[in-house]
């Protein structure tokens, strides 16, 4: 059984990932350069960075993120066994 903070699949971005971008996204990189420093697809990073702007004054928050993140694997399914 995964643990929420483990990744599913290596596509998938965990919170140190998150974390990095978050820095990048300070530092007034833009979503095209990111995703070279962190191994990821570019629709990936550009997707997280404009539905994880829930912080202050809009800011990107990576901690807010990953925990929607969590949230939204959650999937509660019946067994069907």
């Amino acid at each position: 059984m995964l643990l929420p903070d483990e990744p599913i699949d290596e596509r998938y971005l965990t919170q140190d990932d998150r974390i990095a971008i978050a820095e990048d996204v300070l530092a007034g990189r833009t979503a095209a350069v990111i995703p070279e420093e962190i191994g990821k697809h570019r629709s990936t990073v550009y997707r997280e960075v404009s539905r994880g702007r829930r912080g202050p004054g809009g800011t990107y928050s990576p901690w807010c993120s990953h925990n929607q993140a969590i949230l939204r694997r959650r999937r509660p399914k019946e067994e069907k066994l």
